[in-house]
């Protein structure tokens, strides 16, 4: 895997080179890409690469009810595919059974 931000290979470790080693942070960025994105206001450029399920059920509220958006339209707009937003509804709703059974 590679930092999506510099290109560089990420979580790799050299002995012989130990300043190369690059560890992966977040949005798919190295440590140092992730902090330089944060600084300079660009991190919003890079989606999630998990979501809450809290957060991603707030997020596709506000782009099916209030922007219109379909289903599919308002994955892709959080960078996600319409299934695995499907599947993270569903087992959201199984938890909440659970919870209340």
């Amino acid at each position: 895997m590679n930092c999506r931000r510099c290109g560089r290979e990420l979580a790799t470790w050299d002995a012989d080179d130990p300043a190369a080693y690059r560890r992966y942070n977040a949005r798919g960025l190295d440590q140092r890409c992730y902090g330089q994105a944060a600084y300079d206001g660009t991190l919003i450029d890079y989606p999630r690469a998990t979501w809450p399920v809290e957060l991603l059920l707030e997020e596709l509220a506000v782009l099916t009810g209030s922007r219109g958006m379909t289903l599919r339209e308002a994955a892709a707009e959080l960078g996600l595919k319409k299934d695995s937003v499907v599947c993270a509804i569903r087992r959201h709703r199984k938890r909440q059974e659970k919870v209340s059974a």
